[in-house]
């Protein structure tokens, strides 16, 4: 679950989402205490469905309280597209939300499995920043799309509202997403593009989803399983502390 820090006190009901890989998709609130959120579909659980297979894998509150959730879903094939999707603040699916007014986009960047797996909110506009992986078993890169707030691609980030970074010939998939004071885009996960094992990716994007050559002179970085003497390590999420400098 991420958070965003703008939300008031009130709003600071903790989100748990339950992960299924049937035909179903289960968002959660709980209350401080680990009560279920009454206030929220009335029991604190909203089922939702799209006919097909589904997983929930992380999903973030914005200032109005809504909540955004973010996943896969069943092509029919068994391969996988990505998908957003926003409840209101009290559980219903917003149809004001999403790429056909029923609260949902999906979309694709053409590979045999495309997963969401992080989402963050931009705090100066509220513009939306899904990350994952698309790609199949052998070759896979990361992806990062902007949404608006309406559920669209943003077309001001990279002229289609989506951008792939590619470490490796091998295997990389994004696991989280941050967005620093000065509107830079962090994104980390593992690569499998080192010698001795898998290790720890990341990139920093410009508000306008090009890589930030500022960074590491080409915008990206790679570091090796020395840390823990192993022969890999994997990142999970971050955040960007109060001096922009990213924690993994």
């Amino acid at each position: 679950m991420s958070s965003q820090p703008q939300l008031s006190e009130a709003q600071m009901r903790t989100l748990r989402r339950t992960l299924t890989c049937v035909d179903w998709l289960e968002p959660r609130r709980l209350l401080a205490a680990g009560a279920n959120d009454t206030s929220f579909s009335g029991d604190g659980l909203v089922t939702h469905s799209f006919g097909r297979a589904q997983d929930g894998i992380d999903a973030v509150v914005d200032s109005s309280g809504r909540v955004i959730v973010v996943g896969d879903t069943d092509q029919g094939t068994g391969n996988k597209d990505a998908f957003i999707e926003r409840f209101t603040s009290t559980g219903e699916l917003d149809l004001g939300f999403g790429d056909g007014g029923d609260g949902v986009t999906i979309f694709t960047f053409g590979g045999t499995d495309d997963v969401a797996t992080c989402v963050a909110i931009q705090p100066v506009d509220g513009k939306i920043l899904v990350a994952g992986f698309t790609g199949d078993s052998s070759q896979m890169d990361f992806f990062v799309a902007r949404f608006t707030t309406s559920g669209l691609l943003d077309n001001t980030f990279s002229s289609d509202g989506k951008v792939q970074v590619d470490f490796s010939n091998g295997i990389d998939a994004a696991t989280g997403i941050a967005v620093d004071s000065n509107g830079k885009i962090w994104v980390v996960g593992t690569t499998a593009s080192i010698s001795n094992g898998v290790g720890v990716a990341m990139a920093r994007l410009n508000s306008n989803g090009s890589l930030d050559t500022s960074f590491s002179g080409d915008g990206k970085v790679v570091d090796a399983p020395t840390l823990l003497s192993g022969t890999g390590y994997a990142a999970g999420r971050m955040v960007v502390d109060s001096s922009g400098r990213p924690v993994v």
